[in-house]
């Protein structure tokens, strides 16, 4: 296991009652207060014990991917004490900067893929980008994504699903009256009474 220096930098646009405390942020490597770091490992060493005794606390598979191969297997062989699941999520599912980002693009290829209706690449980009931002943590309901699903749905000629689409993407605006979801939803309710009559 990597010593217990960590690296502080300071920032260049630190605020001023930084400057106070700027000497004890040195490490080792920069000479001054050098043994405070020493003194500061040794209390949590005197606190918490040995550092092996440390690493259950540390989920194993950070251990294995912070560590060389050969320090991991001995980290690993060494399970004396049962370490608790921690369930994290995954980031990619709940990164509100993610979900944002994902809103946009399915939003865009919707529109693009109404403007350019020959253009199965938006289409594709649509589905794509649509069923992911519903993959997304909180927005299993959300508009956007639910009204590219639906015309998603429309060019596959999925009819009536579409239609319940659209109605939950109609329920999901809180009630008010969205007029472009309300003229989509009336499309599909139109094309799916044409394909029964077929």
């Amino acid at each position: 296991m990597p010593p217990l220096r960590p690296r502080l930098q300071i920032l260049s646009q630190a605020p001023p009652n930084a400057q106070s405390i700027r000497k004890l942020l040195l490490t080792k490597d920069d000479k001054k207060n050098s043994d405070l770091w020493q003194r500061w490992e040794d209390a949590l060493i005197e606190q918490a014990g040995d550092e092996k005794e440390l690493l259950p606390l540390i989920p194993p598979t950070l251990v294995q991917a912070s560590m060389p191969v050969q320090a991991s297997s001995i980290t690993t062989a060494k399970k004396s004490k049962e370490t608790a699941q921690i369930h994290l999520p995954l980031a990619s599912k709940v990164s509100p900067q993610r979900q944002k980002l994902v809103r946009v693009l399915c939003k865009w290829f919707t529109r693009l893929a109404d403007v350019a209706k020959s253009s199965t690449e938006y289409k594709d980009q649509r589905e794509k980008w649509c069923g992911e931002l519903l993959t997304l943590d909180g927005c299993k309901e959300d508009v956007d994504g639910l009204v590219g699903r639906s015309e998603t749905l429309l060019v596959k000629e999925e009819f009536e699903e579409a239609v319940r689409t659209f109605e939950r993407a109609f329920e999901s605006t809180g009630g008010r009256l969205d007029r472009d979801i309300h003229q989509r939803l009336q499309r599909a309710q139109k094309l799916f009474k044409q394909s029964k009559l077929d």
